[in-house]
């Protein structure tokens, strides 16, 4: 297992990665997409700016670079958290 968690660059470059989807924050899609993961809109920002459209098939799609879980698996803990927040910053924009 990668477990890229342990590279992950911190809150703060978590928060600055984020602002930069911003323009998402208030789409209906967005808020809907951020209840179904908990509330997590920052994520939910980020998902819809960089997957698109196809981003309900997205969360549910097991993923090489997250050890092949879940984007919504990644909501059960902390440290697999980190791990999609990495991912996320690491994909092209």
């Amino acid at each position: 297992m990668g477990e890229l968690e342990k590279y992950y660059a911190g809150d703060e470059a978590w928060i600055d990665f984020s602002g930069t989807f911003e323009q998402f924050r208030n789409k209906p899609d967005v808020e809907s997409l951020a209840r179904k993961m908990g509330g997590h809109l920052d994520l939910a920002c980020i998902i819809y700016g960089l997957v698109g459209r196809g981003y309900l098939n997205w969360i549910n799609t097991k993923i090489p670079a997250l050890d092949n879980i879940t984007p919504f698996e990644c909501l059960n803990s902390e440290n697999l958290l980190s791990r999609l927040r990495e991912m996320l910053m690491r994909m092209p924009c």
